[in-house]
């Protein structure tokens, strides 16, 4: 049914491996330990193998000591839990709840002995640095693959390619279009990159000269010098 499989979820069965691992128990502090006694009134009953000894009060109890540890005490109580499978957390916040407020842990808790009260949940600062690290490692890891495979792709590119795809990104920044202008105009690219060069220059406006005397003069400068590029000259 729905608890069986849960139960296997959570501490596996002989297929498969549980998706928490339950780690150990403590007090928060050094806890006071007490002596308590308990009484079995009927210990010769309940090793005659004979089944000649009927349990009656006339048997002799048998006084045993035992330990326990002093009501309030904190205790810790830690597990790990699969990230990737879904509301396992709260499946198992709910069994802590369960076993610790209902039925108890430890020895006697027909009596009462080793129920909790009072649960709160924390996450645990050594998983949370855990956490912070993984994810910056991992986004480390990924900035290295794609600088890596963008090294890949440009090894991979002819020149005439890296600078069409500059012209291609262009914004309207001017230091940024001097730039690949003077490369472009000082380089020997082909045909395509300068065509490229002065269809983005037009989208930009500034193909056709504007502006003061001296800077019509520059622009007819290198717009000449740019369709000489083109027509292959």
């Amino acid at each position: 049914d729905e608890n069986d499989q849960m139960i296997s979820s959570l501490f596996g069965n002989q297929e498969k491996r549980g998706s928490v691992i339950f780690m150990d128990a403590y007090p928060e502090n050094i806890p006071d330990l007490h002596v308590d006694i308990m009484n079995p009134h009927y210990g010769e009953y309940y090793s005659d193998d004979k089944n000649k000894i009927p349990p009656a009060d006339y048997l002799d109890p048998t006084p045993i000591k035992f330990l326990t540890v002093q009501k309030g005490t904190v205790f810790i109580f830690r597990s790990l839990v699969r990230n990737d499978v879904a509301d396992l957390a709260d499946e198992v916040k709910k069994a802590y709840v369960r076993a610790l407020t209902e039925e108890g842990i430890g020895a006697k808790t027909s009596l009462g002995y080793g129920l909790f009260t009072d649960l709160s949940y924390e996450e645990a600062a050594c998983v949370t640095e855990f956490e912070k690290e993984e994810k910056i490692r991992k986004q480390k890891e990924e900035m290295e693959a794609r600088a890596k495979a963008e090294q890949e792709r440009l090894a991979s590119m002819t020149e005439d390619e890296k600078m069409l795809e500059r012209i291609n990104k262009l914004g309207k920044e001017g230091s940024e279009i001097s730039a690949v202008l003077n490369e472009c105009l000082s380089g020997d690219f082909d045909r395509s990159v300068y065509q490229a060069l002065k269809e983005r220059l037009i989208d930009f406006g500034e193909w056709k000269p504007y502006g003061s005397k001296q800077k019509k003069a520059k622009m007819r400068k290198r717009k000449a010098e740019i369709e000489a590029k083109i027509e292959g000259k």
